[in-house]
C-alpha cells in the first residue's frame, strides 16, 4: 500500500479524461471616454434656453401688459339750490370832470441883439519931428524955431523944455535979460524967466 521509497507518488487522476478547456471570449473594444455624453449636454442646453426664453417673455410681454383699470366710482353730484339774485343797485353817474386848462407855454425871453462895437478910428501916425527935440515940425514952424535944431537959441535948453517946462522964449538965449543964459540959470537953480531962485522944478 505504501509506496516504495525512492519512487514518485502516483497520480490517481492521471487516467481521467482530460476535458479540453474552453477558450475565453474576446473582450469588447473599449469605448474612449471624452467627457459627459452628448445627450446630457443637450439636455442641459435645453434647460438653459428655456430659462432665458421664460425670462424674456416675462419682462417684455407680461411687464408691458396694461394694468386692469380700477372700476370707476360713480359719484352723485348734488344739484345746487338756486339762490335769489339780488336786485342791481343803481349807482349815481359821476359828476362831469372839468377839462384841464392848458398851461400856456412860456414865452422865450427876447435875445438881446449884440451891440456893435464902435469902430475904432485908426490912430494917426505921430507928427514928424525932424530934430527930435519933442516938438513936431509943425509946432516949431508956428513958434518960429528951427525944426532942424533941437536948441534953436543955443542957450543949453531944448526948444521943448523952454516951451513946455520953463515957459521961456526958445528963440532968446536970455529970456529975463539978466545977462545969464537960460540954460546956465536952470543949472544953478535960478529962474530963467525972472529974478530970484526957484525951489523946485516946475511941472511940465
Amino acid at each position: 500500500m505504501f509506496d516504495e521509497p525512492g519512487k514518485e507518488p502516483q497520480d490517481i487522476f492521471a487516467d481521467v479524461d482530460k476535458v479540453p478547456a474552453q477558450a475565453a471570449p474576446a473582450p469588447a473594444p473599449a469605448v474612449r471616454s471624452s467627457g459627459p455624453s452628448v445627450i446630457l449636454l443637450g439636455f442641459v442646453g435645453l434647460i438653459i434656453l428655456g430659462g432665458i426664453g421664460g425670462g424674456v417673455y416675462y419682462f417684455f410681454f407680461r411687464g408691458a401688459a396694461p394694468a386692469t383699470p380700477a372700476p370707476a366710482v360713480q359719484t352723485t353730484t348734488p344739484i345746487p339750490t338756486p339762490q335769489p339774485q339780488p336786485e342791481p343797485v343803481l349807482q349815481p353817474a359821476p359828476p362831469p370832470q372839468p377839462k384841464p386848462t392848458p398851461t400856456p407855454e412860456p414865452t422865450p425871453a427876447p435875445t438881446p441883439e449884440p451891440t456893435p462895437e464902435p469902430a475904432q478910428e485908426p490912430t494917426p501916425p505921430p507928427a514928424p519931428d525932424t530934430d527930435g527935440d519933442g516938438l513936431s515940425d509943425a509946432e516949431e514952424t508956428s513958434l518960429g524955431t528951427n525944426p532942424l535944431m533941437p536948441d534953436t537959441d543955443n542957450d543949453g535948453l531944448t526948444d521943448r523944455d523952454e516951451v513946455k517946462t520953463w515957459k521961456t522964449n526958445p528963440t532968446n538965449p536970455d529970456t529975463d535979460g539978466d545977462k545969464y543964459r537960460d540954460g546956465d540959470e536952470v543949472k544953478n537953480g535960478y529962474n530963467p524967466n525972472g529974478p530970484g531962485k526957484f525951489i523946485q522944478v516946475p511941472q511940465q
